[in-house]
């Protein structure tokens, strides 16, 4: 008779601390869902987020003019030329202001 008792506050206890897990985890999921939709800006205030889409707005700029490629005999001209107009370059320059 004891046996089974133990064996009822073992599945109870197990019971209790798995719909725990389970109701913690659905609560947390939806939380994270609904920060994810909103693109981590729900919590900013006005200011942060007029900053945020300025940064977005300068990343898709274009400029309206590419300059002409130097000529062959200016050497370092046409150096810093292709490493400014590199992918690379790009990618280093906006992760250092972002």
């Amino acid at each position: 008779m004891l046996y089974d008792k133990t064996w009822a506050v073992v599945f109870i206890h197990i019971y209790v601390f798995i719909g725990c897990m389970i109701g913690l985890t659905l609560f947390v999921g939806v939380v994270i869902a609904n920060y994810t939709e909103n693109r981590g800006t729900a919590l900013l205030t006005v200011d942060q987020r007029r900053w945020h889409d300025l940064k977005s707005r300068l990343k898709m700029a274009q400029p309206l003019h590419v300059p002409p490629k130097p000529s062959e005999s200016a050497r370092l001209g046409t150096i810093f030329y292709e490493l400014t107009l590199s992918r690379r370059f790009s990618q280093v320059h906006f992760e250092r202001y972002t």
